[in-house]
């Protein structure tokens, strides 16, 4: 018994020590840096309409559309190159808003904010402009700013759905979370189809330890987008630390796997549980698996070296004891006792 509640301590602490939310869903310029066929299309649709060619521009975007570019940026977009086509907003307006765009994508945050409030002192109305301004804001850590451009956003255009949702990640990343909750449920209200929305506000359920309604909204995100790894990810967490449902955990874990087999997070979770239910050897594997994709995970090493340590592999436990301890793990006092006494050595 004192063996089983070593390990069920060592599992709890450091599953929440490095946190088991995935993160917040954040609508911004680009989703990324890194080049996909689909954001290539996407960024070229930037450099055309940065360059006032938007009629090319815009089949850019409509041919990673078709490939399945769905991120929201590239919407609004091609709303915005849609709306210079169809002359409701000035050529000139929408090269210096792109050029901003492109800015913001290549990390050139400054360049991106003065490129925009040139345009929003020409063009005050125009509410896209405080939302690209908005997301800069947000990279550059400035969050009030971003929280008063996305707010100008909807004064200026009230179903402005995809402001609520970041206006509502900076509220949750504030630790106003029931501002959060609010935004998160105008963005559904106006799209209900909108995943995000649900993910998002179901890890502020979690953060308030409302385990019942941070499951109804990973679940509402999972039924739009069966394939969404983090919300199976972000419930199987609620299921196996605030619910102590072990089994339906593993299930969340394993569909997350399907989804995403290159996400050490999952393994290390997985194989916490498994560890809980006294699944020793499945437990060895996941954690196994989890350091062969990330080396430098250095949490699973001081969870395996503590399953090993119920195995009675004792040299196998110090092995993972000093690699967790050179990641800069502190081991629990508590465990590193237990070890010197079962193996009769000291180090």
């Amino acid at each position: 018994m004192r063996e089983r509640r070593v390990v069920e301590t060592i599992s709890h602490q450091v599953l929440r020590k490095i946190g088991i939310l995935f993160g917040i869903i954040f609508l911004m310029i680009s989703t990324c840096f890194s080049q996909t066929p689909k954001l290539e299309y996407y960024n070229k649709a930037v450099e055309y309409a940065a360059q006032g060619r938007f009629e090319e521009a815009k089949k850019e975007i409509e041919k990673g559309i078709e490939i399945g570019l769905s991120f929201s940026p590239a919407k609004s977009n091609l709303e915005t190159i849609e709306d210079v086509i169809g002359q409701k907003i000035k050529k000139e307006i929408a090269i210096q808003i792109f050029k901003g765009i492109d800015y913001g994508n290549k990390g050139m945050l400054d360049e991106a904010i003065a490129e925009f409030n040139r345009v929003i002192a020409n063009e005050p109305n125009y509410a896209d402009t405080y939302f690209y301004r908005g997301s800069v804001y947000y990279f550059k850590g400035q969050y009030d700013q971003a929280i008063s451009d996305f707010s100008k956003v909807t004064e200026i255009k009230p179903n402005y759905a995809d402001a609520y949702l970041n206006r509502g990640s900076l509220y949750e990343q504030k630790h106003q979370y029931d501002q959060a909750i609010s935004d998160y449920t105008k963005a559904i209200e106006i799209n209900p189809n909108d995943f995000h929305a649900y993910y998002n506000r179901g890890t502020v359920y979690d953060k308030k330890d409302n385990p019942d309604h941070a499951i109804s909204d990973y679940t509402e995100a999972i039924k739009i987008n069966p394939n969404f790894a983090d919300a199976y990810l972000n419930r199987g967490n609620v299921y196996y630390l605030m619910k102590g449902n072990l089994d339906q955990a593993i299930l969340d874990y394993n569909k997350t796997i399907e989804i995403n087999p290159k996400n050490s997070q999952t393994y290390y979770n997985r194989g916490s549980v498994y560890a809980e239910k006294g699944n020793l050897d499945q437990a060895i594997s996941d954690y196994s698996e989890a350091i062969r994709i990330n080396g430098n995970f250095a949490p699973v090493y001081q969870a395996r070296a503590v399953v090993y340590f119920l195995k009675q592999d004792y040299d196998k436990s110090w092995e993972d004891v000093y690699k967790a301890e050179e990641l800069g793990i502190s081991v629990p006092p508590g465990f590193l006792e237990e070890l010197k006494r079962a193996s009769r050595r000291e180090r």
